[in-house]
């Protein structure tokens, strides 16, 4: 078998209070290498190749979290002149 189709592909982030730890399963390819490097106590399924195509495992619960996307700021004219200004003012002190 090899690696998931994208329809399949998934990646599941948890908590276990009861272990007091986080939980990964994937069968992402990218995420599979990215947090295998963290993850202990895992279990890989291989493909006939010798491919990892799952990979589930426990981490520090430290490691599941999720963060508020950055929100892009629209600036008026008025702001972007005043903005302009502030940095061309601090390039010429930096470079005094």
């Amino acid at each position: 078998m090899a690696y998931y189709s994208k329809e399949e592909q998934e990646t599941l982030l948890g908590y276990c209070a009861a272990e007091d730890c986080g939980t990964v399963y994937t069968t992402i390819p990218a995420d599979i290498r990215k947090y295998r490097e963290f993850v202990y106590d895992f279990k890989e399924e291989m493909d006939d190749e010798g491919r990892v195509i799952v990979l589930s495992g426990k981490c520090d619960k430290k490691q599941i979290k999720l963060v508020k996307p950055r929100v892009k700021r629209e600036y008026t004219e008025e702001e972007r002149q005043v903005l302009a200004e502030r940095m061309r003012l601090n390039r010429e002190k930096k470079n005094s």
